[in-house]
């Protein structure tokens, strides 16, 4: 389980954070599970983008954010990584 700080995602039991993988911002790119790159590494930093807020790809929901994780709950998202393009 992973909980978001509103820039990284940490698993609770490890302290491992997602990471893109090779460090590049490409579509479609796996991601994983790391040991920090040091503090606010582009690989591992994210933004929460709910589909409610997506124009025309919206998806018409309303969630409840449940700060002990930092997600809006029953809401899609999509993880869009801060690597620079």
């Amino acid at each position: 389980m992973f909980k978001f700080n509103g820039k990284q995602f940490t698993n609770i039991r490890n302290n491992k954070l997602v990471s893109v993988s090779d460090g590049r911002d490409e579509e479609g790119k796996a991601i994983h599970a790391a040991h920090s790159f040091g503090a606010n590494h582009p690989a591992q930093r994210w933004k929460v983008v709910y589909t409610d807020k997506m124009g025309g790809e919206a998806y018409k929901k309303k969630g409840i954010m449940d700060h002990a994780y930092g997600f809006k709950m029953n809401l899609e998202f999509y993880l869009r990584s801060r690597l620079p393009m």
